[in-house]
């Protein structure tokens, strides 16, 4: 039994095993992020299917610049936030601001806006 085994593994050089564990590797890791991806968002918007119904909303997004750190690439996407508020100060209120990681690998930074138009 053991010669057999042997030979089974003598079939493959140490390279394509190599290769085979990586892109296993890759692949678990890749689809344990889109999962995670997917179900944060689902539950989001779930979370928030009352809101959607009473109230206007706005997705500002932005890709994130990975040579960045991460409050970098906050910090531009909040100030462009605050210049939209600041456009529409007096004629919305705000009802809620949620930030999300979107996309593969959460690639993305969503933050969306729930507001109400005032009455003129």
């Amino acid at each position: 039994m053991k010669k057999l085994w042997v030979k089974f593994w003598m079939l493959f050089n140490y390279n394509a095993i190599l290769v085979m564990v990586f892109v296993a590797a890759f692949g678990v890791i890749f689809l344990t992020t889109l999962a995670t991806s997917t179900r944060a968002s689902t539950a989001a918007a779930s979370d928030h299917s009352a809101i959607a119904s009473s109230c206007n909303q706005v997705k500002i997004f932005s890709r994130f610049v990975l040579d960045e750190p991460i409050e970098k690439n906050r910090g531009i996407l909040e100030a462009d936030v605050n210049r939209w508020l600041k456009e529409n100060a007096g004629k919305i209120e705000v009802v809620r601001i949620q930030t999300l990681a979107t996309g593969i690998a959460q690639s993305f930074l969503e933050i969306i806006v729930w507001y109400k138009q005032k009455a003129d």
